[in-house]
């Protein structure tokens, strides 16, 4: 299909005004897109085929074992987790530190930095699903193997900073 970020990118700058017939007649001509779009569909169609088989194969049993998992040991685990992150952060910004009330994490925040709002999520989150959060989010990449964890918290300093400056003025 070509990488589509460059061609999108070439297509904007050549037609600035262009339209979504534009972008699909520009694709289709420039860039062979039917060609393109069927040899993309036989590259990913047995993976799909493989995705049906190995979907077939859920059971309830499979459905009980991986909710018993999420509910009781990622819960646990994830808050324990947040709950060392949101320490750290509170001696990194020497601020006190509060969890989210059930209220606050229906809004994507699961604590608070002195009255700053922050999200944890680890690395793995998917960024489509962190385009809907409107504070900070911290991450974190846990290397179980070596019980250390590295934090990303770059969002949450940009955010401190803006409010440390703005307190100044």
């Amino acid at each position: 299909m070509g990488q589509m970020s460059e061609i999108i990118e070439e297509f904007r700058q050549e037609h600035p005004d262009g339209t979504f017939e534009d972008w699909v007649k520009y694709y289709k001509t420039e860039h062979d897109g039917d060609e393109r779009l069927e040899e993309a569909t036989e590259t990913a169609y047995p993976m799909v085929e493989k995705m049906r088989d190995a979907f077939e194969e859920i059971d309830e049993e499979m459905t009980h074992d991986f909710l018993r998992d999420l509910v009781l040991f990622k819960t646990y685990e994830g808050f324990d987790i947040q709950e060392a992150i949101l320490r750290k952060l509170g001696e990194m910004y020497n601020e006190e530190v509060t969890r989210a009330s059930a209220e606050d994490e229906s809004k994507g925040i699961d604590g608070y930095v002195g009255d700053q709002p922050v999200q944890i999520k680890p690395t793995t989150y998917p960024d489509d699903l962190q385009e809907g959060i409107e504070v900070p989010i911290v991450t974190y990449d846990e290397n179980k193997s070596n019980k250390a964890m590295t934090v990303n918290a770059s969002e949450l300093s940009e955010e401190m900073d803006i409010e440390i400056g703005d307190e100044d003025d």
